[in-house]
């Protein structure tokens, strides 16, 4: 069941603001500015984090993979390092030589890490749960309200501000910008292949199987003339359950196809994707009509995996067949390392739902939005003039980048990035700040460059998209402190200075159920901790 959002009368959100009412006295302004919310991002660096097998599913944090559906005890192959945001270079700040940092975006479609936090500590009552944790799938999750591309290239929008109100010095910078993909409606997309995988292993029994049921119901209410489904259930072996092209006044019968599927012993996921991506290579499209083809996959995460499945993947997400991978079922249980690294090489859009209301709205609202792209191999870029860089408490600073690991980006979608920046020395009143933007026109195959700057000499007034952006780098940082400091004092001003800048942005933003939610969290862990 979903929590109700509270309002700011409510008692979460009251103890919220009282706490940051009663901050002031008992956090100096150095200690604050020493822990200002940007100073770790560390992806998960406590001991039952990404270095380790545990938040795979069990929920005993004891590390095992034995939940693994297909019978097998041995490890599921996930990689030991979660994605820190982003992987940039770490030059030193310079004050005669400017800096060209290419942003590594392989997790910038994952929204998996904010509802698995909210039901973990609001749903459960538990505390942050030991997966990785950066501040881009926050920020790719939570709404910004940016301006969208126009029908045929994305748009970059943003901002620099002299963050006077974050108590910080007049030689810093917040810097935030987004890549925004063009508005379309449903009755506006083309036309869609798309093969749905259903996870039948014994993990799904009860409330997953209810959820996928929900999900397909989603999915099946926002087709239209042309698209082309089918439904694979992965049990012991993979099952064709339906497929077809809707027409008029006709549609595959999802729903029903569905809940003739038997029980399974266990998933054989790598055949049932082999499967997926055997229907799609057999369609067939008009001349220059977009291949929007996708696999969906709707699962726990039970399911055991190898190099070769992850190659397939990979593989075909390079010929632009996205895996789409929607997560169900308890958070305790729900398996994130393999969910994570078998949606990071498919490359689309990484979500998880914990009731029939969040399927429908990332499903059948946001069909579009999730099921299509409009630009494919994005590259970002963010041009730095000399003496000025990247704050060593930015929580992106930090991590090799990797060229090749580039975003694909949707309509009524947008890629949101927010910085804190230094200065190390003089500055030309000339220079400005440049982000450059590489991508390829899925319909053409053409590549297409564009680019935005801002002048040093032009300050914003501080838009609420970026104090909006700055809590949630903040509420990222505290959850982090929260659950793997060992130092009481820095765990509490970062949650402190989270809660000073979420309650800034109410203020300016009172009814952001984004902003509520971050407040209602931050409140819960500290009754966690008193209890």
């Amino acid at each position: 069941m979903k929590l109700p959002r509270q309002t700011l009368g409510s008692p979460a959100a009251a103890l919220v603001l009282g706490i940051a009412l009663t901050a002031c006295s008992t956090i100096s302004s150095d200690a604050q500015g020493g822990l200002d919310g940007d100073s770790v991002g560390d992806g998960g660096s406590s001991d039952d984090s990404p270095g380790s097998d545990a938040g795979d599913g069990d929920g005993d944090g004891d590390g095992d993979s034995e939940s693994n559906d297909d019978g097998d005890d041995e490890s599921d192959g996930v990689g030991d390092e979660g994605p820190e945001d982003p992987r940039m270079s770490a030059h030193s700040c310079s004050p005669s030589e400017g800096l060209l940092l290419t942003y590594d975006l392989a997790d910038a479609n994952q929204q998996i890490a904010p509802a698995l936090v909210r039901e973990s500590v609001l749903g459960s009552g538990r505390g942050v749960p030991p997966i990785p944790l950066s501040p881009r799938p926050f920020l790719n999750h939570y709404a910004f309200d940016y301006p969208p591309g126009d029908a045929s290239e994305p748009k970059i929008s943003g901002e620099l501000w002299t963050a006077q109100g974050f108590s910080e010095s007049l030689d810093s910078f917040r810097l935030q910008f987004a890549v925004s993909g063009p508005q379309m409606s449903n009755q506006q997309r083309p036309p869609v292949d798309l093969a749905i995988v259903v996870d039948l292993g014994p993990s799904m029994v009860g409330e997953p199987l209810v959820l996928a049921q929900d999900a397909i119901e989603a999915i099946e209410a926002g087709l239209q003339l042309g698209d082309h489904v089918s439904l694979i259930a992965a049990g012991d072996q993979p099952l064709l359950l339906t497929e077809g092209t809707v027409g008029d006044g006709d549609a595959p019968t999802l729903a029903a196809s569905l809940s003739t599927a038997g029980d399974a012993a266990y998933s054989s996921m790598p055949a049932a994707l082999e499967l997926a991506y055997e229907l799609l290579d057999e369609a067939e499209y008009e001349e220059n009509e977009p291949d929007q083809s996708r696999v969906l996959l709707l699962s726990t995460g039970h399911f055991a995996f190898d190099d070769e499945l992850l190659e397939l993947v990979d593989e075909h997400a390079d010929d632009g067949q996205f895996l789409v991978s929607v997560g169900l079922g308890d958070p305790l249980t729900f398996a994130e390392p393999a969910f994570r690294s078998l949606a990071e090489h498919g490359r689309g859009t990484a979500v998880y739902a914990r009731n029939a209301e969040e399927l429908w709205a990332y499903l059948h609202d946001g069909f579009a939005k999730h099921l299509l792209v409009t630009a494919v191999d994005v590259e970002v870029q963010l041009d730095l003039p000399p003496g000025l860089a990247l704050s060593e408490r930015d929580p992106g600073f930090g991590g090799v980048p990797d060229s090749s690991t580039r975003a694909v980006l949707g309509p009524n979608d947008a890629l949101v990035f927010h910085h804190r920046l230094e200065v190390c020395g003089e500055l030309d009143p000339e220079a400005a700040v440049v982000v450059e933007l590489e991508w390829t026109d899925p319909s053409t195959g053409a590549v297409q460059q564009s680019s935005w700057e801002w002048p040093l000499a032009e300050h914003s007034d501080g838009s609420l998209a970026l104090r909006k952006g700055a809590a949630v780098t903040a509420y990222v940082q505290a959850l982090v402190a929260h659950r793997d400091s060992s130092n009481p004092m820095e765990s509490y001003a970062a949650v402190i200075n989270a809660i000073e800048l979420i309650a800034e942005a109410i203020a300016a933003m009172p009814g952001d159920a984004d902003l509520i939610e971050m407040s209602e969290v931050l409140a819960s862990l500290e009754n966690l901790e008193e209890g």
